[in-house]
């Protein structure tokens, strides 16, 4: 296989989980092939421009026109939809089947994501893109 994609799909894992679909996804590509990730990534507690990347994600929601979202985050984003009326029965189904262990990986950093694709034999993991928490990695299987 030559390229594997995901978006907004691999945060629902959780890391022991991602970590065997990291290995299961770089043993289906040839050497030099690619696994593309786009995904919501929380910068290290530590960052000094955590403050900076929300601030950057909130400005790109004002920019493109969602009024009413400019300071919705992942979190309340569910939790609006899940109050709607329409969704009740979807949100039901969701909650039956969701994995116990709760929130996946969703706060797991850029730097920890790659590592456990390193270990999972992509040598290379960089991002094409980023809007606020949001990016798109590309990853090169070794």
């Amino acid at each position: 296989m030559d390229v594997a994609v995901s978006t907004t799909a691999l945060h629902y894992l959780p890391a022991p989980v991602l970590a065997s679909t990291y290995r299961a996804l770089a043993a289906l590509l040839r050497p030099g092939c690619a696994l593309v990730n786009g995904d919501h990534f929380p910068p290290p507690e530590e960052s000094p421009c955590a403050d900076l990347t929300a601030h950057v994600g909130r400005r790109r929601v004002e920019r493109t026109g969602a009024p009413g979202h400019e300071d919705e985050d992942w979190e309340s984003w569910w939790r609006t939809a899940a109050a709607d009326p329409e969704l009740t029965d979807l949100f039901e189904q969701r909650e039956k089947t969701r994995p116990a262990s709760g929130d996946g990986n969703q706060h797991l950093s850029v730097a920890r994501h790659t590592e456990l694709l390193h270990r999972a034999g992509f040598r290379h993991v960089t991002p094409v893109w980023q809007a606020g928490n949001s990016r798109v990695l590309v990853l090169l299987k070794g």
